[in-house]
């Protein structure tokens, strides 16, 4: 072709041997070659694997057939280099393989046919039209080695695959390892495995020895180390100084790594998984799944003010009075009590997880560090049971979001059909128009086999008169056993736990738990302090 402009003179002609793959420009009357296309090298053993060779589907036609090459490596290599053998016959390969890339070669077919009979490839997947290897209905996908610079078999996939060519579940893609094609899976999805035999952590002389075991490795590149000061791996920040190779085998293989820029107050530590194609994900210590649950107790609330009283805080317990006796280094002075927390899958299901929490001023439930009270699991919807040793406990009516990104939020405080059987209504009360706590006066039972306030309660109340401190019998959360701690047995007298099947409602295992026939005294029962 020749390149002419107006006004520019003496253009010599340029030759374009192979038409539509090189082009010129020019800048003024000279003419620019293209630089030439990159000298990519060719593959060697150990850098590109033949991971799939899969026959046609059933009905489909036999040049939809494909083989699957992975790149593992960072470098791009040029296939026209390569070939695939199939006993004793030789298949050339043209294109360009990108530094970790999965490439579908078809058996003859262009892209559209291909994904008409497979689906659409994933993303970041590439696609080469292939020549017929001669993989299709009746012949048997074994034999066939990819050759660098046609000469060394990379990675012969004989003689573990053999679906006689009508076998749909011969569907290709996954990687299940050099040397093999699996049976499920998406062309082009790389398969992405690995089994953790153990992950530990050793503090010794100031440093901390890691040490992970695998049992099983498949289309893994390596291995980094990252470490956090708080539960959270997407802050964390990688301290290996370089990727630790994975060696992709179904042998116990052990890997360390030694950590010698601990933090003081403590650290979290993850082994960051990478594929061959670039992908990640991380083993360790899960984030924790949260949520901010609100709940308020009749017997420390403060009418007028709509929080509860802190007068007993100087005498609580470090550990809780709870089955698992939480311990808390010192008690944070917003702390009005601790209380019990379980969650379960539906309302007369075991617990999944259950812990000891504190009870703000304002009816959060925390930790000692005063964040929205979490447990280690997944992201879930659960209905909750609050536990308190003097109070009823109560469940929420549903399940409720505990998520492990973003800690959602639940008042209990707004309303009585917050609760399980609402209708009931027992359990909770009405302190202030649309304010609910649970009712206090439960002063035999710390764990919570009975959940019914009766006159027993008023018994408790007189053989501890006048104790002081962290009394079970202090109703009204006065620091000081008296007489009008009797007023909320009196009003509540009757009154029974709602939460179903008995539930362990402080931490201890009990029978089902007492129904009885007084039920909802009034929601407008009130109470003063003294």
């Amino acid at each position: 072709w020749r390149q002419n402009n107006a006004g520019i003179t003496n253009l010599p002609d340029q030759c374009c041997p192979t038409p539509g793959l090189h082009f010129a420009t020019w800048t003024g009357d000279t003419i620019v070659p293209p630089p030439p296309p990159p000298p990519y090298p060719p593959p060697y053993a150990g850098e590109v694997y033949l991971t799939e060779v899969c026959d046609n589907l059933i009905g489909q036609p036999d040049d939809t057939a494909f083989l699957e090459l992975i790149n593992i490596m960072p470098q791009t290599y040029n296939l026209a280099y390569c070939n695939i053998n199939w006993l004793g016959n030789t298949y050339p390969l043209i294109g360009i393989l990108d530094a970790y890339e999965i490439v579908v070669i078809s058996n003859g077919c262009d892209r559209v046919a291909f994904e008409a009979a497979w689906g659409v490839l994933s993303p970041g997947v590439e696609f080469l039209q292939g020549v017929d290897f001669g993989i299709g209905t009746g012949v048997a996908p074994v034999g066939y080695f990819f050759l660098d610079n046609g000469t060394t078999a990379i990675v012969d996939t004989a003689p573990n695959v053999d679906s006689g060519g009508q076998d749909q579940q011969n569907t290709p893609g996954n990687w299940a390892g050099a040397g093999t094609s699996d049976n499920n899976g998406t062309p082009g999805a790389a398969q992405l495995v690995v089994t953790f035999s153990s992950f530990q952590a050793e503090l010794v002389n100031g440093s901390v020895d890691l040490t992970w075991v695998t049992s099983y490795e498949c289309n893994i590149m390596g291995y980094n180390v990252l470490r956090n000061n708080v539960n959270n791996h997407n802050t964390a920040t990688v301290i290996t100084p370089q990727l630790t190779p994975a060696t992709n085998t179904n042998t116990t293989q052990t890997y360390t790594f030694t950590d010698t820029g601990i933090d003081v107050g403590g650290n979290y530590y993850w082994i960051q998984i990478i594929s061959n194609n670039g992908y990640f994900w991380h083993h360790g210590p899960q984030a924790p799944a949260s949520c901010d649950v609100s709940i308020l107790l009749q017997g420390a609330y403060n009418y007028g003010a709509g929080d509860m009283t802190l007068d007993i805080n100087p005498y609580l317990p470090l550990s809780s009075p709870y089955a698992d006796a939480v311990t808390v280094s010192a008690m944070p002075a917003w702390a009005v009590d601790w209380v019990y927390v379980q969650l379960r899958t539906a309302p007369t299901s075991a617990p999944v997880v259950e812990a000891s929490f504190l009870l703000n001023e304002t009816g959060h439930i925390v930790d000692e560090m005063g964040l929205p009270m979490s447990f280690n699991m997944a992201s879930g919807n659960y209905y909750a049971v609050v536990t308190h040793r003097n109070h009823l406990a109560v469940m929420s009516a549903n399940a409720i979001t505990f998520d492990t990104s973003n800690a959602q939020t639940f008042d209990l405080t707004t309303s009585g059909a917050c609760y399980y059987d609402s209708a009931v209504n027992d359990g909770v009360s009405e302190v202030e128009p649309g304010i609910f706590a649970l009712l206090a006066g439960e002063t035999t039972d710390p764990a919570g086999t009975s959940g019914t306030i009766t006159d027993a309660d008023k018994g408790a109340i007189a053989n501890n008169f006048l104790a002081t401190g962290y009394q079970l019998a202090d109703t009204n959360f006065s620091d000081t056993v008296t007489d009008s701690d009797k007023g909320f047995v009196n009003l509540n007298s009757g009154t029974a736990c709602q939460v179903p099947s008995a539930v362990n409602t402080r931490g201890q295992t009990a029978e089902q738990n007492e129904t009885t026939a007084s039920k909802n005294k009034t929601n407008s029962r009130r109470s003063q302090r003294k």
